[in-house]
């Protein structure tokens, strides 16, 4: 049996004194496919400074 690991990348607006935003989720199962939505994630929101992505998993 081979276990998969799902890894969840945020992008979160976040403003002073507000609770953060979800601008945008998603998963990948691979690393590939991490590698790619993280590329995407920082091309997206690169020129916004009050957005963090966050990868979990």
């Amino acid at each position: 049996m081979q276990l998969t690991t799902t890894h969840g990348i945020s992008a979160l607006r976040i403003t002073d004194g507000q609770d953060p935003e979800l601008l945008r989720y998603s998963t990948a199962t691979d690393a590939e496919q991490l590698t790619e939505l993280l590329a995407e994630f920082r091309t997206a929101y690169a020129d916004r400074a009050d957005v963090r992505i966050d990868v979990t998993g």
